[in-house]
């Protein structure tokens, strides 16, 4: 929808000084969907980690419809643009994948990617061998490819 003209907002990123840290957010009203919301973090306020949430509202009334837990959905945020560069470049008959990394970003890229492709074999590698081997597990798990450490 953005790509047809719907309205949308670049990030704004806003810094504070004293305590030290930033409010981030994006913004989009996607009338095809019914939907308007965005997408909102604030991180660097001390020992703390980022808080993400996604509001989203009503595009004819203005309602609120929802505030989402942001944290939970980045993985797949990140991931699902991920996918959608791996169905556009990799070959047509490509059904393996290799990734670097075993936290919660390659959780998100490689669940994503499965739902674009029917994979087949899935590498990965971390350098520390129990993050990786309990990747594989969990994803050997949830997914119909074998994962390998």
């Amino acid at each position: 929808q953005r790509g047809g003209g719907a309205t949308a907002e670049p990030r704004t990123k806003l810094g504070s000084g004293d305590p030290p840290g930033m409010l981030t957010s994006y913004g989009a009203i996607l009338p095809d969907t019914g939907a308007m919301g965005g997408y909102m973090y604030s991180a660097g306020f001390g020992a703390e980690d980022a808080w993400f949430t996604t509001p989203l509202f009503d595009a004819d009334s203005g309602e609120p419809l929802a505030v989402l837990d942001g944290a939970s959905m980045n993985p797949f945020k990140t991931g699902a643009t991920g996918a959608v560069g791996v169905d556009a470049l990799a070959r047509e008959d490509a059904d393996s994948v290799a990734l670097i990394g075993s936290g919660a970003q390659a959780r998100g890229q490689l669940r994503c990617t499965a739902e674009v492709r029917d994979l087949e074999t899935v590498w990965v590698f971390s350098p520390t061998k129990e993050s990786r081997e309990s990747f594989a597990g969990e994803m050997n798990e949830r997914l119909d490819a074998a994962v390998a450490a």
